[in-house]
């Protein structure tokens, strides 16, 4: 039987809804316009759980969608509430971060995104702007397969790269950065193959292995091991 959780007591801003009976929404929306009124200024972490909680709510409390829930149930603006958002998921902070720090580093990333001019290819199919030139000879400032050591605005893993690149080879993936879809460059790049997705390992043979069944499956794994035999 599958365990159900009950609230009990007074509703809290930071309840989560599937702990809440549908009639006690309208108070926990209340509840978080109050707590986004007072805390938002110095701390706006809850605001993504919040957003993402209120596709829940929409229909059953009769918000057209999420940016109408924003600005009737929050009081907050949507343009601003949609770049906060965007700059939360990028940065994924830890520690307390203020809506307008937030604010500016999600607007930012989306305006840079819709006005990036595309990565050029210069000289062949595989050969980026910035790597290669008319020779088409390999310049000293650059290890073979077109990675560069310096890792500036507009080479390597940067964000203003990274833009051009999926503007260039992937504009699809930048559309959904433009409309806050895909929160951060690395994200959409991450999707697109551009760059690959790390984990961190101890430095432990055992707890590595531990930790690679555990992610991938015993399957996966063997059938990687007898690959590489």
């Amino acid at each position: 039987m599958a365990s159900v959780r009950i609230h009990t007591g007074a509703i809290s801003a930071t309840d989560y809804v599937a702990d809440l009976p549908q009639s006690d929404w309208p108070m926990l929306v209340g509840a978080r316009r109050s707590f986004v009124q007072v805390k938002l200024p110095y701390d706006c972490r809850e605001l993504l759980r919040f957003v993402a909680e209120a596709e829940t709510m929409l229909e059953p409390l009769g918000y057209a969608d999420i940016q109408d829930f924003v600005q009737r149930g929050l009081k907050l603006d949507p343009g601003m509430v949609a770049w906060a958002v965007a700059g939360l998921k990028a940065m994924a902070p830890e520690e307390e971060i203020p809506f307008d720090i937030a604010v500016a580093h999600g607007r930012l990333l989306m305006e840079t995104a819709r006005q990036v001019d595309p990565l050029k290819r210069v000289g062949g199919p595989n050969n980026l702007e910035g790597i290669g030139g008319k020779t088409h000879k390999q310049r000293e400032d650059c290890q073979p397969y077109n990675v560069r050591i310096d890792s500036g605005p507009e080479y390597g893993n940067s964000q203003t790269y990274l833009l051009r690149r999926l503007k260039r080879d992937r504009p699809d993936l930048l559309e959904k950065i433009v409309s806050g879809e895909i929160k951060s460059a690395r994200a959409a790049a991450i999707e697109a193959g551009i760059v690959r997705r790390y984990i961190q390992m101890p430095d432990d043979v055992d707890e590595i292995v531990k930790r690679t069944i555990k992610r991938y499956g015993k399957e996966a794994v063997r059938a990687s091991v007898e690959r590489m035999s």
